[in-house]
């Protein structure tokens, strides 16, 4: 896996991120405008930063800040909702819920197919969000969900 075509920028190294992207876009011009511009684009953030660490910056400037601590907050708000705990639990819950005459090997059979289920749903719903998300907007699919 190569290291990407900025990252080797940032360090002076133009000459591996142009054989990159020259293997993935098959365009010499192309590659050639593409780290241009990627060193244009570094170039003015380290203006702007001025030697300030980038890193220091999120937590200096009000506007990042702010981005910041929503999207640590919609982290942890989607660790707390509790799907994973339900999706990894699954089987268990499924397999206490059913009836006591079926024998154990038929319960644990059943609740495993059950939760085959339950998982192809959430990841039927993962591609339907992926590619509807441009559409309908992040912010109504954060809400819906």
């Amino acid at each position: 896996m190569p290291e990407s075509p900025r990252w080797l920028v940032e360090r002076d190294k133009n000459e591996k991120a142009s054989e990159i992207l020259l293997r993935m876009r098959r365009d010499e011009e192309r590659a050639m405008n593409e780290v241009n511009e990627i060193s244009n684009s570094v170039r003015e953030e380290r203006e702007l930063l001025n030697g300030k660490n980038k890193y220091i910056e999120l937590l200096t400037v009000p506007s990042l800040r702010h981005a910041l601590v929503i999207g640590v907050m919609l982290q942890v708000f989607q660790q707390f909702c509790g799907i994973n705990t339900v999706m990894y639990y699954s089987p268990t819950i499924l397999q206490r819920s059913q009836d006591d005459d079926l024998t154990p090997t038929e319960s644990d059979q059943q609740a495993i197919y059950a939760s085959m289920f339950v998982a192809a749903g959430n990841m039927l719903m993962s591609f339907v969000a992926v590619f509807s998300i441009d559409r309908i907007g992040r912010k109504f699919l954060l809400i819906g969900s």
